[in-house]
């Protein structure tokens, strides 16, 4: 590259050296003819490709190879989330929260389809009844995924999507656990949206939202799915995240959360309780599992719409002390709070 840009260079100013006029008459007649070229040739409405999009590939590809999973370490670690997603009309907040919390990580969001039986049968009958029914029982994921990749632009998301098809949601969540991501790029948290009854919220459809779109029709996303996770799934999910070694994190009443924080005058806080749900009996609050927790909360105040709420650390002593302890740590701009 240096070479060429030296060799064009040396031309030039032999150009200008020998005659100034005709050099300068050359490179005006070069520049005319690469404008008209560009605003009237017909060629400019065929699609050639993206040259950037092929050199982008080559370059992900080389690099991710590179990445080795044996070499993990902890002072490159990352949070790579995979957000498994009902009906993203009822989880905007949360796709946008989770945006937050990856801090450069991978963002997968996940989608399960639920379909019974074979995805293509063999058709049986006349010519009509066979194209009739391998219309029905295409892959829905085909033209599902366009809906979702307009979905991320709309939000304005950093995030891949993974979509699947299965007979129930758990077959289908293990599924996008196992082989969402790339070599060392996989990810090791998933987030699930907490099991309530409480009543939908369509952020996509309703005005006052601020993730209203007005392109995204209701047959789009269903609001609701027309098989329901039973609490036994639930729970049988949760411990299938477990078994395969990944961080496992509940949501619950993100539709609730309002991200405008800049005219809020009273002081907000970030509250994290450090508690092992699964060892409640465990004396060290910072275990594992609390420290996971910490970072967490951590890297969501890093973000800069978070930024102006203070950390608020939770920990609970079983009644050794009386009243509540405050310790204000003026450089994490934390507060620590004993119970």
């Amino acid at each position: 590259m240096y070479s060429s840009f030296q060799g064009l260079l040396g031309t030039l100013i032999m150009m200008m050296v020998i005659s100034p006029i005709y050099a300068s008459c050359s490179i005006l007649l070069c520049l005319l003819l690469v404008v008209f070229l560009h605003l009237f040739s017909p060629s400019k409405e065929a699609d050639w490709g993206s040259i950037s999009q092929a050199l982008i590939f080559h370059q992900v590809r080389k690099y991710l190879l590179l990445l080795d999973i044996r070499k993990d370490h902890v002072k490159f670690w990352r949070p790579q989330v995979l957000l498994l997603v009902n009906s993203p009309r009822t989880a905007c907040p949360l796709i946008d929260f989770i945006n937050d919390l990856k801090k450069g990580g991978l963002y997968v969001l996940g989608h399960v389809e639920v379909q019974e039986g074979e995805m293509i049968e063999k058709p049986q009958g006349n010519e009509a009844e066979q194209g009739e029914n391998e219309e029905a029982k295409v892959d829905p994921t085909v033209t599902q995924t366009i809906h979702w990749l307009n979905l991320v632009d709309h939000l304005k998301v950093k995030a891949f999507v993974e979509l699947t098809v299965a007979d129930n949601v758990r077959t289908g969540m293990q599924h996008l656990v196992r082989l969402s991501g790339m070599g060392a790029m996989k990810p090791n948290t998933v987030i699930l949206g907490f099991l309530d009854k409480d009543d939908p919220t369509d952020f996509l459809s309703t005005h006052w939202s601020a993730y209203y779109n007005e392109d995204f029709e209701n047959d789009v996303f269903p609001i609701r799915s027309q098989k329901s996770v039973s609490p036994l799934e639930y729970v049988q999910m949760m411990g299938d995240v477990l078994r395969m070694k990944k961080n496992l994190c509940l949501c619950r009443n993100f539709s609730k959360l309002k991200k405008d924080v800049k005219s809020v005058r009273t002081k907000k806080y970030i509250d994290v309780w450090p508690v092992n749900f699964l060892n409640p009996g465990e004396s060290d609050a910072f275990d594992t599992t609390s420290l996971f927790m910490l970072q967490l909360a951590c890297i969501v105040n890093m973000v800069p719409l978070w930024s102006r709420l203070k950390l608020r650390v939770r920990l609970c002593e079983g009644g050794q002390s009386q009243g509540t302890l405050e310790v204000e740590s003026h450089p994490a701009q934390a507060v620590v709070t004993y119970r």
